[in-house]
Parts: C-alpha cells; structure tokens; sequence
C-alpha cells in the first residue's frame, strides 16, 4: 500500500514539474504562440487583438510583481499587465528567461503619471522619474495567464 501512494505522489510531482517553468493566471490554450517581433506586422491594421506571444523578459514590477515588460521589436519594451490584478509573478529574477503569455494586447496612449508610476515601481531614480514629461504611443497587453520557462 505504501509503495502505491508513494508512486502517486512521485507521478503527480512529474506531471507538476514536466513542462518546467512556472505557471501563473489561467492556463495557456492551444492557440498558435506569436513572437513579439511579429506584433507590428499583427496589429498594422488592428487597435487590438487576442493573441499568445512568447519574448524575453525584460523587468518585472520590483513593488509587487504586478506588471512585467518585454522586449519589444523595436528599442521599446512592451509592458503587461495582469488581468482583473488576479495574480503576479516574481519581483526578482525574471529578467532574460523566456515568457508565454496570452490576453488582449491593444495600442494605447500612456499618461505621463502612470508612466511615472512605472518608473517608481521599477525602482528608478527620482532624477529619471522627472525626467518622464510626455505621454507614450505603445503596446498595451492584458495578460490572463502567463508561463515563464525555467
């Protein structure tokens, strides 16, 4: 009897560990994975879309690990946010892995306050914070699950 719970318990840590990475918000679907290099020939004639995207992290939120950012195709990186503030991922150790996401990504407008309020999130100087004086053309992704590769 022993043995049987034991194999139990060794087969369900293999099915929780197999795909290593961490899992955050929903579950990923099946839908096809879009590079985010791809995103401005996807949304060229779009304001949004649903879409799963896989990039490099660049920053996660050093606060509470409520927004993370990307590298985006061009020098800009790309931030997401979590849907419904349902979940975070780690404050630390993020940066360079690999992330799988999915949700709405839409082009917006950021205001100069909330481009500051990022800023200070992610542990910027004041002299920086300050120094944010325009609002920024660009992409806006709600993530509703999220999976970082180990």
């Amino acid at each position: 009897m022993m043995r049987y719970i034991v194999s139990i318990v060794l087969l369900s840590l293999a099915f929780q560990f197999d795909a290593l990475g961490q899992q955050f918000g929903d579950q990923l679907s099946d839908q096809e994975i879009v590079n985010v290099v791809e995103l401005p020939i996807l949304m060229a004639d779009q304001d949004s879309a649903y879409l799963k995207v896989r990039g490099t992290i660049s920053a996660t939120c050093k606060m509470k690990g409520c927004w993370m950012t990307i590298q985006g195709p061009d020098e800009n990186d790309i931030r997401i946010t979590f849907k419904d503030y349902a979940f975070f991922v780690p404050k630390e150790g993020m940066e360079g892995k690999t992330v799988t996401f999915e949700g709405t990504v839409k082009r917006a407008v950021t205001d100069v306050a909330t481009l500051r309020h990022f800023a200070q999130d992610a542990g910027k100087s004041e002299a920086e914070i300050q120094s944010i004086i325009e609002p920024k053309e660009e992409y806006s992704f709600i993530a509703s699950g999220v999976f970082i590769e180990d």
